[in-house]
């Protein structure tokens, strides 16, 4: 698993529950 896609994914999740 490359770091590039866990830190993608971490943000995507920070952006949508700061965006609910």
């Amino acid at each position: 698993m490359s770091a590039d896609k866990f830190f993608r994914q971490f943000l995507d999740k920070m952006y949508h529950d700061y965006n609910s």
